[in-house]
């Protein structure tokens, strides 16, 4: 009982130090989370009616059955209460303890009862995909042991109310991506199969509990489809990448922002293999246990981490790093239901621990670096007028500190800072990617879009970038009122493909405001 309360306390302190990374740096910033946020003020706007006129210039607001829109409505609605950095915190902070807390009663489950293991999960909290703002792959991902929690429960006491529960919970979840609602699935699916041969079960209860699990996730399915042939069909062609293997052992994408990380990501990723191999080795000398689902899961899923290739569905999908953050769950799972509890499992979580720890310590100092950065580029940038369109270009997407070192130097945390600008501010921000993706709420519109119309050479988001201001201007009947310039460095004015859009800034702009050591530049039109 004594050890059962002292990890409940860890377990507490460990949650509250994930928390504190998020709020510690004055902005958390990611690669993609700018463009969440500016896209949530805009929809919010929209249903507000503040500045309607002026966003309907340029965007169409579109309310579809796809995934990927979860992200952008939650922060939309948080911005009724709270102002834009604040209301990502929120929502980073939702998503932790959504994680964390699902974990925790996931792994408690499988094992039947509280000990150290329970946080084995914690480490993918904080992982390469987040930083890079993937913020609905992560939402799912911490969605994910939730939906197989309600399954769990449904399988151990059948009923309307726990299906109608694992219903909704799946709903969200498919709302949010795709990836982690689908390898749910297929776990939930696996589940019910080893449920029910371990509990001799006869042929007519696996297919009552198949058909109920097929039953209600049929319109979801359905929409994946409809989903899927929209955007052209999967456009699949299977591979071999046996190199992921040795990229799971390293736990790759564990990694954030800074090579530092790398020799914890590797232990951690040993430390967990171990615990995998020594548990799965335990099939040999048991009969099949009601959880073996999370083994006959790997199948499929591993199958999709060695065969698939990045690029699918007409897009880069990075799919090594997506579903090595599934397996890693899977793994934890097996090893708590498959594991006696006793020293080696203690050892194994305590060092898991340890590691991310360690990291999380190396995270924050450059996060607390990167804050800085952010800071500087919007005092630079605070003279530009509400209601104005502004053309921002990033000189280097891993971030520069003032002695020019890069500084994440495994993330491109700095791809799309400038889009803080418009998060309190009505603005037109260019590099609005999501606008251009077709699969979020917020799309340009097409006479307005800078990803047609701008664009020339690398095209605005290059490196470095490229573009043609009196073409977007001629072409779409609206003007650019600012350039900001962040990480410039004087050298890429020799770079034939930025060369253009350089003159043409000199000739119609006028510099307004520099930050001290002149990475951040505002340059304006009379």
């Amino acid at each position: 009982m004594r050890s059962q309360k002292l990890v409940s306390i860890l377990s507490v302190v460990i949650v509250g130090l994930c928390l504190l990374q998020v709020w510690l740096p004055s902005h958390y910033l990611t690669c993609d989370g700018p463009c969440h946020l500016y896209n949530a003020r805009i929809l919010h706007s929209t249903w507000t009616g503040a500045y309607a006129d002026f966003y309907r210039r340029f965007y169409h607001i579109s309310y579809t059955t796809a995934p990927n829109a979860t992200t952008t409505w939650a922060l939309a609605l948080l911005l009724f209460l709270l102002k834009g950095i604040v209301a990502e915190k929120v929502f980073l902070s939702l998503y932790v303890l959504l994680l964390a807390t699902g974990t925790i009663k996931l792994l408690q489950k499988l094992q039947g009862g509280s000990n150290l293991w329970q946080l084995a999960a914690i480490p993918v909290i904080f992982t390469f995909l987040l930083a890079k703002g993937f913020y609905n792959f992560s939402l799912g991902v911490a969605l994910w042991p939730w939906m197989v929690l309600a399954w769990i429960g449904h399988l151990e006491r059948p009923g309307i109310a726990r299906a109608a529960a694992f219903a909704a919970v799946a709903a969200i979840a498919y709302f949010t991506h795709l990836l982690p609602f689908l390898s749910a699935t297929v776990v939930c699916g696996c589940l019910t199969l080893s449920y029910h041969v371990a509990g001799n079960s006869g042929r007519a209860a696996i297919l009552k509990a198949m058909t109920v699990l097929a039953c209600t996730l049929a319109p979801l399915m359905a929409l994946s489809l409809l989903f899927t042939n929209g955007e052209g069909g999967l456009q699949l062609q299977l591979g071999v990448y046996p190199y992921r293997l040795l990229e799971l052992l390293q736990l790759k994408y564990l990694i954030n922002v800074t090579e530092p990380e790398r020799p914890f990501a590797l232990a951690t990723g040993i430390v967990l293999t171990l615990a995998i191999v020594v548990s799965i080795w335990h099939v040999r000398s048991r009969g099949m246990h009601k959880y073996d689902g999370f083994i006959f899961a790997l199948l499929p899923i591993g199958f999709v981490y060695l065969f698939f290739p990045e690029d699918f569905m007409g897009r880069a999908i990075i799919i090594a790093a997506r579903v090595q953050l599934i397996l890693y769950l899977i793994g934890a799972c097996i090893v708590a239901y498959r594991m006696e509890p006793g020293k080696t499992k203690q050892i194994a979580a305590s060092l898991l621990l340890l590691c991310f720890l360690v990291m999380s310590v190396i995270r924050t100092a450059c996060r607390l670096e990167a804050a800085k950065s952010v800071r500087s580029l919007l005092a630079t940038a605070s003279e530009v007028k509400p209601e104005s369109v502004v053309l921002p270009l990033q000189f280097s997407d891993n971030g520069l500190d003032e002695n020019g070192k890069k500084i994440a130097n495994q993330n491109s945390l700095f791809h799309h800072t400038a889009q803080y600008l418009g998060a309190d501010k009505p603005l037109i921000v260019l590099d609005n990617y999501e606008a251009n993706a077709g699969y979020f709420p917020v799309s340009w519109l097409p006479e307005a879009n800078p990803y047609f119309h701008l664009n020339e050479a690398n095209g605005i988001e290059g490196l470095p970038p490229g573009g043609n201001i009196e073409k977007y201007e001629r072409e779409t009947g609206r003007r650019v009122d600012y350039v900001l310039l962040h990480n410039y460095r004087p050298e890429y004015m020799s770079d034939s493909g930025f060369h253009r859009l350089a003159t043409q800034i000199q000739d119609l702009f006028t510099e307004r405001k520099a930050s001290p050591g002149g990475q951040c530049i505002l340059l304006g039109r009379d």
